[in-house]
């Protein structure tokens, strides 16, 4: 039985900018939720087209996977 063993990251600046975003969005929900929110929607929408369009044509969003 395989131990699946997590591989550490050489990308640890993309957690950077994640946590970094998550701050900045947390500031702009407190000072303009509004505005915010609707950034957020227009977002979400428009990620989840993106994807619904490329998974009906049999393509994935994201880095190339790599096969054994």
């Amino acid at each position: 039985m395989a131990i699946a063993v997590p591989v550490p990251t050489t990308n640890w600046w993309v957690f950077l900018l994640e946590g970094i975003a998550a701050i900045l969005v947390g500031l702009l929900l407190l000072t303009e939720p509004a505005s915010t929110v609707v950034a957020i929607t227009l977002f979400s929408v428009s990620t989840g087209c993106l994807s619904a369009c490329s998974s009906s044509f049999g393509h994935e969003l994201g880095p190339p996977k790599r096969r054994p």
